[in-house]
């Protein structure tokens, strides 16, 4: 035996045969978190627990709810279910299930650190955890079994975790998301088994003329018509049209509209095409869209990040940050006649965000004359849109993009595309809680932002929403302030 091996403290565990599916007691220090778990995707392969319990907190996607699960357990540690544990080939143990249980074990032990002022309650744990330690093909099959044939995953996840570790081929569905930057991911009415399996399939799609291969999308359409019959189609499941009980059988070119349907008639006869992925946009209809507007008795609270006194000082990331919850009050609410409801947050108004955000000054020079061009344009908009195409506001996404472009080369930076996404987080930080939510409200978000912007300079067609557009000139404003703000 090698004598090296002598002075790894995993040894031990390993030689006594990990694949015998046994219960052993872990230092919760000594274990690593499971960078490809399916729950959420990762920047890499190799993210450390730091960066995994980072993006667990912020929990974009929605998957993890750590306050939640702290709240079950309640004062003590819950046992009931253990990690499943697969030791590496250097004998490292891998936490394969069981990841948000032991990220809270570590934030209550202080592992790290840099997540020491937690703003929720956590049950008392010991600092080692009871794990069943397995060899990884087992642990693979009991994931499976215990999260995708129970349900508790959503079709996106299973189909990645199938991709990953079963050998499955990539389906239409997951390209689909993967094109679309997650749309269909970040959408619980899209992400659905039923659409994976019946709707968004090659010989579905093919009846409008279009299909997927090799994480491409190929068309009978220009890019343009390629959008709007995507996004109908989108917008066709979102609004119920398409459901589990209602034409999730037919050929999705009977359930289209009248120019939809004119569209494939006339390209019926062409040739496939593949289509630039990035030239198409979906552009998803909201709730208020396709039901009118959100009724007061559907409020949900107002989230507002609160700081600790070392944030102030600048030594906390603002991704560790915790959002502390205020529910706002109507003056319905304040008389007790609403009690019980879910309440959803006020929407804001296109009339309540001005173009950029409040005016503020710049240095002088190109991207500054274009800054004041755009405002006056938008402007003549505003006064005469009576009088204007509805898709005048294309116009002004356009004008984004130019500016953006423009920054770019009067900042020195390699390239637009670049500089939008470094300036992308920074730029957010400048806006008020309300831009936040506006952004969030009309999905701009760092994903998908160079993508409404090429949209603005490729699809004159499918760039007239002036609410998104309105999001999207906040993001432009803040990097306008970056780098050429007084």
């Amino acid at each position: 035996m090698n004598k090296n091996i002598l002075f790894n403290k995993f040894v031990p565990r390993i030689l006594l045969g990990a694949s015998m599916q046994k219960v052993e007691e872990i230092l919760v220090e000594d274990l690593i978190l499971w960078s490809e778990n399916p729950r959420d995707k990762f920047s890499s392969k190799s993210s450390s627990n730091v960066q995994i319990i980072e993006q667990a907190l912020e929990d974009k996607s929605g998957k993890w709810e750590l306050r939640k699960l702290a709240s079950q357990m309640g004062d003590h540690y819950d046992f009931s279910e253990l990690p499943t544990i697969v030791y590496n080939k250097s004998g490292i143990p891998i936490v394969y299930d069981g990841n948000r249980r032991v990220i809270l074990a570590m934030l209550v032990l202080k592992i790290y650190p840099k997540f020491k002022n937690i703003a929720f309650k956590m049950p008392s744990c010991p600092k080692e955890l009871p794990c069943c330690v397995t060899d990884e093909a087992t642990a693979i099959d009991n994931i499976w079994r215990k999260h995708a044939e129970t349900g508790s995953w959503d079709q996106i996840s299973r189909e990645i975790f199938q991709v990953r570790f079963r050998k499955q081929q990539k389906s239409v569905f997951l390209q689909l998301d993967e094109i679309t930057n997650g749309t269909i991911s970040q959408d619980k009415s899209l992400n659905q088994r039923f659409v994976a399996d019946e709707v968004l399939t090659n010989p579905r799609l093919k009846s409008i003329g279009i299909k997927v291969e090799n994480n491409k999308i190929i068309s009978r359409h220009n890019e343009a018509e390629t959008s709007q019959l995507l996004n109908e189609i989108f917008n066709l499941i979102k609004e119920k049209k398409i459901t589990t009980r209602i034409d999730r059988t037919a050929q999705l070119s009977e359930l289209v509209s009248e120019e939809s349907k004119s569209i494939i008639e006339k390209d019926k006869d062409k040739e496939y095409q593949e289509v630039e992925s990035s030239s198409v946009c979906m552009e998803l209809k909201s709730a208020e869209d396709s039901q009118g507007t959100v009724p007061a008795p559907t409020k949900m609270p107002q989230i507002i990040e609160s700081k600790s006194a070392e944030d102030s000082q600048g030594t906390v990331p603002a991704s560790t940050k915790m959002p502390q919850i205020i529910e706002s009050k109507s003056a319905e609410d304040s008389q007790g006649t609403l009690t019980g409801q879910t309440r959803l947050p006020q929407r804001i108004k296109s009339k309540d965000i001005p173009l950029f955000g409040e005016k503020f000054s710049l240095k002088t020079g190109e991207p500054a004359n274009l800054y004041r061009d755009i405002l006056d344009l938008y402007d003549f908009y505003i006064a005469n849109k009576n009088k204007l195409s509805d898709r005048f506001p294309a116009l002004i996404r356009m004008a984004l993009r130019l500016e953006c472009e423009l920054i770019a080369k009067c900042a020195n930076s390699v390239g637009m595309e670049k500089l939008v996404r470094e300036d992308f987080s920074k730029a957010k930080e400048l806006l008020s809680q309300n831009e936040k939510t506006y952004l969030a409200q009309n999905q701009v978000n760092e994903n998908n932002i160079i993508t409404l912007l090429q949209t603005g300079a490729h699809n004159y067609t499918g760039s007239y929403d002036l609410s998104q557009t309105l999001a999207m000139s906040l993001i432009v404003g803040g990097i306008l302030k970056l780098h050429f703000g007084k």
